[in-house]
């Protein structure tokens, strides 16, 4: 399609063309391409050839009768068309299982975050009764933190969701129970996820290295080290301590920031002159995720 224009004085300056996109490259962030594949909300009203009338979902008559802890489905497949993922959690020595690039993310944060105690991926569920039967609400994650706290969290693709309105009172309901019982409730979607480009690709390099072996030896080089200073210690220090290069101490201590020996700041670049610490402590003893029974 081709329109002409005029300028100011009101003489034509020829042809501008226009094209019109594509719908798809019209639709909103949770249309986001991932691994090079497009990947739509699949209840989403706006891509049907319907007239997208949402209803709103009366959630007054649900009551909550049971929250309790579940063991989570592993049913990694490659026949599916969302992507799943399976990883062994030094943290936890549980199996980690989730359905999407996203929820991957956050079970990576979660598992060299040295605030978070423990955690497991689909590892609570909710039981509403409702007018019309049996409802429940599996959110993508349970977490304990030093500060002995429990959050459960959903992570989207995109902030969107939240706002759809079945969805966003699903979302307020689930947040009431679990207040009811002490638990928080987070939303987290991938622009949260992926804001902090250093800290994404520090947690990513320290996932990575999280099963590197160590021995006492190097366990007790490292305590010793940090024990004698408040303001911890730079990584080349400790590297000179345990008798290895500092690359491979690196990985060291991420190995053991899994386990909540150190600690150090992933919003910031690496080298040898990071500071080291010991992790916050454990304000009071953490409830244990795995026997949740509300």
């Amino acid at each position: 399609m081709n329109t002409s224009t005029t300028n100011e004085l009101g003489c034509n300056v020829g042809f501008v063309p226009l094209s019109i996109p594509d719908y798809l490259d019209c639709l909103p962030a949770r249309a986001r391409s991932q691994n090079g594949t497009h990947h739509l909300h699949p209840y989403w009203s706006a891509t049907t050839s319907e007239a997208a009338v949402v209803t709103a979902c009366d959630l007054t008559a649900w009551r909550v009768i049971r929250i309790s802890s579940m063991n989570p489905y592993h049913h990694v497949t490659h026949r599916r068309m969302q992507s799943t993922f399976s990883f062994l959690s030094r943290k936890t020595g549980y199996t980690q299982t989730g359905e999407s690039f996203w929820e991957l993310l956050r079970g990576m944060e979660l598992e060299i975050d040295p605030c978070v105690t423990n955690f497991q991926l689909g590892g609570l569920r909710m039981y509403w009764t409702t007018p019309h039967g049996l409802r429940h609400y599996t959110p993508d994650t349970v977490l304990t933190t030093t500060t002995g706290q429990i959050f459960a969290e959903e992570v989207k693709a995109s902030a969107s969701y939240y706002h759809e309105p079945e969805y966003r009172s699903l979302m307020n309901r689930a947040e009431q129970g679990l207040g009811a019982v002490g638990i928080g409730f987070n939303r987290l979607d991938a622009d949260q996820l992926r804001e902090n480009r250093r800290r994404c690709y520090n947690i990513a390099k320290a996932f990575d290295d999280r099963f590197a072996a160590f021995g006492p030896p190097h366990h007790d080089a490292v305590q010793n080290a940090l024990a004698k200073t408040n303001q911890g210690v730079a990584i080349g220090e400790l590297a000179e301590a345990m008798g290895l290069h500092w690359g491979s101490a690196m990985q060291v201590i991420n190995a053991m920031m899994c386990e909540r020996v150190v600690s150090y700041d992933l919003n910031r670049p690496v080298s040898q002159e990071t500071m080291v610490r010991q992790p916050t402590k454990v304000a009071k003893v953490t409830p244990d995720i795995r026997a949740i029974l509300h």
